[in-house]
């Protein structure tokens, strides 16, 4: 399983746990879920993709500046 890192989003608050694989490539595990967030809260459940575009930002910020390291790709992820 790939290890993932911690990370809060800075426009709210939620914690959520990243893996990158790739600039582009990235998985989030809601830990507060989404409730929180200002752009997601409204989200209908059946379009549940869990995209932030304030959250995706700032991971991709964080990954660029060498805060969160890519890891390598398994089976099944």
């Amino acid at each position: 399983m790939a290890r993932t890192t911690p990370f809060t989003c800075p426009r709210c608050s939620t914690c959520v746990e990243v893996t990158k694989f790739s600039r582009e490539h990235t998985l989030t595990r809601w830990i507060d879920g989404h409730a929180r967030c200002p752009e997601l809260d409204v989200e209908p459940e059946r379009f549940g993709t869990g995209r932030c575009e304030s959250l995706t930002r700032a991971v991709r910020a964080a990954f660029d500046d060498g805060l969160i390291e890519a890891r390598e790709r398994v089976a099944g992820t």
